[in-house]
């Protein structure tokens, strides 16, 4: 299941305030050392952003978890309750997740310390030790995964998307996706002569998500903290991986595709006898279930979106 942020109080936010004023001689990072040899798990930004909000902390009463009106700030009403009216409605096909990562090359060695988790890819003398390329990966929100995109480094990246194999290449100065290599991008994922106006594009609330320039290819783009939830992989990746996993395992143990093992994401009520997951009711909730979706662009007109 999703992790879950732990808040810090605020009587330890003064606590690095007063080492700030005595010791640090009134520079927010130099806490940051400081405070990593007593155990605690801060970083030079954590520490600079409560350095702003000093003076509210320090008026904050002591028992006081958080300050007084912080957190996300409220929804947009009206352009959320076009979004839920909408999402009840449009076809899961058209629905794309977006995501980036960045990749990393470097030497072989014998151990690693990371078991799970580790973006690195070990590759034997290729002469590229340390080289960063970025992956853009995609998948339907039916669990149909699209072509990847790598971005490798060029000084005249192009921006430029071909097709090398089953995988789109493109180059980029900083190997990195700006907002002429995403337009590219959603030209063509969503060729407009092949394709209907209505689709939707799921991701995060990065810079370049919701620049100028990609807002002319989506000009239905959510603003940022405009919908109830911000976690995309609950709506998205999780709704495709479980499905996707539990059709799997019901083939293995030849149960034609209805069951499958107990998943912590689905309420109690689905579960059978022997603890498994009923997957045609699954399915029916994930496809009433409209609060948990971050769209954060949708392609086209917004008008059509539910006649794809």
């Amino acid at each position: 299941m999703a992790s879950r942020r732990d808040s810090i109080a605020l009587w330890k936010k003064k606590e690095v305030f007063d080492w700030v004023n005595s010791a640090g001689n009134g520079i927010p990072s130099r806490a940051v050392s400081h405070f990593r040899s007593c155990g605690w798990e801060l970083d030079p930004g954590t520490v600079r952003r409560w350095w702003r909000n000093c003076e509210d902390i320090w008026a904050a009463k002591p028992y006081q978890q958080r300050l007084s009106g912080g957190g996300r700030k409220k929804a947009l009403g009206e352009l959320e309750d076009l979004l839920l009216e909408a999402i009840a409605s449009f076809n899961f096909t058209h629905t794309v997740w977006v995501d980036e990562t960045a990749v990393y090359f470097e030497d072989a060695r014998e151990q690693t310390v990371q078991i799970r988790g580790s973006r690195h890819v070990v590759v034997k003398s290729t002469g590229f030790a340390s080289m960063r390329v970025t992956a853009v990966l995609a998948i339907t929100a039916t669990g149909v995964k699209l072509p990847s995109l790598v971005i490798w480094k060029h000084i005249n990246g192009s921006r430029k998307i071909s097709k090398v194999g089953g995988t789109k290449v493109a180059y980029q100065p900083k190997a990195w996706v700006d907002s002429k290599l995403l337009c590219n991008w959603i030209d063509t994922v969503f060729p407009r002569v092949l394709q209907a106006d209505g689709k939707a594009l799921v991701w995060d609330s990065m810079r370049v998500h919701i620049s100028k320039k990609v807002k002319t290819k989506s000009p239905s783009a959510v603003s940022r903290n405009e919908t109830r939830s911000l976690q995309h992989v609950v709506g998205v990746a999780d709704r495709a991986r479980c499905v996707a996993w539990m059709e799997d395992n019901a083939v293995e143990d030849g149960e034609k595709g209805l069951y499958g093992r107990t998943v912590d994401q689905f309420p109690s009520l689905f579960w059978a006898t022997d603890r498994r997951v009923n997957l045609n009711k699954a399915r029916d909730w994930w496809a009433k279930r409209k609060l948990h979706w971050t769209t954060a662009s949708i392609v086209g007109d917004i008008e059509h979106w539910a006649r794809i």
